[in-house]
């Protein structure tokens, strides 16, 4: 009895470990070159790069060079053509200090089979009311 009770009980465990690995195998990452527009007057190109894991999505926003920007980002799900909010994070960076802007999404489902993305809305980094440019991430299915 004891020997049965241990083969299910290793059962169990190894079930447990492949599901974990499998979810993790899966994770998607992405990258989205993000070009300025006029309203920048050094112009260049800022980066937004995506991950995830079985809980969590990740979004880190490196700043074009010269710039100094409050940087909203909004993940967002496709729901049947309609682009909705989960959740916001919001940071101001500089491209004279070296630093990005790194945010994680917490406790994000990834069995809902649905497209998702990273709305950028990028302010002046004086005013977080003055709106100089919006983009998206790529997508990916989570």
């Amino acid at each position: 009895m004891k020997k049965i009770m241990y083969l299910l009980f290793m059962s169990v465990v190894f079930l447990i470990g492949s599901v974990g690995i499998s979810g993790s195998a899966s994770a998607t990452s992405t990258s989205t070159s993000i070009k300025m527009n006029g309203n920048f007057a050094y112009g260049g190109t800022a980066y937004l790069t995506t991950s995830e894991d079985h809980l969590n999505v990740y979004a880190t926003y490196k700043p074009a060079p010269s710039s100094y920007v409050y940087v909203k980002l909004t993940l967002q799900r496709n729901n049947n053509g309609t682009w909705t909010n989960i959740d916001t994070k919001t940071g101001t960076v500089s491209a004279d200090t070296g630093k990005s802007l790194n945010v994680s999404f917490a406790n994000i489902s990834n069995v809902l089979n649905k497209s998702h993305r990273i709305k950028v809305d990028i302010y002046d980094g004086y005013s977080s009311t003055i709106l100089m440019q919006t983009a998206y991430s790529k997508t990916w299915t989570r």
